[in-house]
């Protein structure tokens, strides 16, 4: 991403912690949100928000274009996340921490996982095809 937006390390890495961050700062009002919507509509809306605006970043040469992507993609990411905490909680009541948890192991064996997915990747695809990959397969991150 250095290479293909002629940019500097730092500004590729807070580009690419923007997903994340948005995730979690929206998730308050993603929740607001689902007191008046279908969880299961919200949730696939923003999957199909987050898988977009991914593939659509692979397109854009500009710094400021993917990061306003990426964060997009992030606001779709907690669309997806806060119905599935919150379906969690409606099933396993009782258990709740036990399945966050086993939920939480699979967001983390997927993000060990994916660098070495996006480098076989990019050596098959190129740049464009593996945020296409990523942005087929980001968008249900957590299971949504």
């Amino acid at each position: 991403m250095v290479e293909r937006l002629e940019s500097d390390y730092a500004t590729v890495g807070l580009i690419c912690s923007l997903p994340a961050t948005s995730m979690y700062l929206l998730s308050p009002f993603v929740t607001l949100v689902l007191k008046k919507i279908n969880h299961r509509v919200v949730a696939m809306l923003g999957g199909v928000l987050c898988g977009s605006c991914i593939i659509a970043s692979a397109f854009f040469k500009n710094s400021v274009t993917v990061g306003v992507c990426l964060a997009l993609s992030g606001v779709g990411l907690s669309m997806t996340y806060m119905p599935t905490v919150i379906a969690l909680n409606d099933f396993f009541r009782e258990k709740f921490v036990l399945m966050n948890t086993i939920t939480l192991y699979g967001y983390t064996t997927g993000s060990m996982l994916l660098p070495i997915i996006m480098e076989r990747s990019f050596e098959a695809y190129g740049y464009v095809g593996a945020f296409i990959i990523l942005g087929g397969g980001g968008s249900g991150k957590r299971g949504g």
